[in-house]
């Protein structure tokens, strides 16, 4: 008979700890961009469309990145994009942000494979294939987790060709 193994509270934590450098190891080389942003406040699911919007441009900030995403921004680390607001990232008005956000709405705040419409630290224009679910206590949104992949030079080459036969057709 096999002889049974016994675990102590200092090989539990040993466990705990390379799990945790696993999982920083794994934020800290994706190549995607991985967030969170969480809410000044949390954001009841029964209210309107319209005032969710509002309430999550007001309210949601950027908790926590990796540096992929902070160099997607123009920035070179994590630190120097911690603390954005969704505000100062996208545009609210953009009617490709409105669409995302009724998307993420209407899908139950679980939303794979949607574009939004952002900027860069230089007002450059950005566009984001994202990934995103909601976590939702007592009916009402308090965060949102996702990732992203800038697809950013797919917009300019379809643009560029765009422009290009517009040029041969006029």
């Amino acid at each position: 008979m096999p002889k049974a193994e016994t675990t102590t509270g200092t090989d539990i934590e040993a466990k705990l700890i390379a799990a945790e450098q696993r999982y920083f190891d794994f934020i800290h080389n994706s190549l995607e961009g991985i967030w969170r942003f969480e809410l000044d406040e949390p954001i009841p699911t029964s209210l309107p469309l319209s005032k969710q919007l509002k309430l999550v441009f007001k309210g949601a900030y950027l908790a926590e990145a990796n540096d992929a995403m902070a160099k997607m921004y123009g920035l070179e680390s994590a630190d120097q994009i911690i603390g954005a607001r969704l505000s100062d990232l996208m545009d609210k008005n953009a009617p490709q942000n409105i669409q995302y956000f009724k998307a993420f709405i209407a899908s139950g705040y679980n939303l794979q494979g949607k574009e939004s419409e952002e900027v860069d630290v230089n007002g450059n224009k950005k566009y984001f294939l994202n990934s995103l679910v909601g976590v939702i206590e007592n009916d009402a949104v308090i965060r949102a987790w996702g990732t992203q992949l800038d697809v950013t030079p797919q917009h300019q080459t379809t643009e560029a060709l765009k422009q290009s036969q517009e040029r041969q057709i006029g």
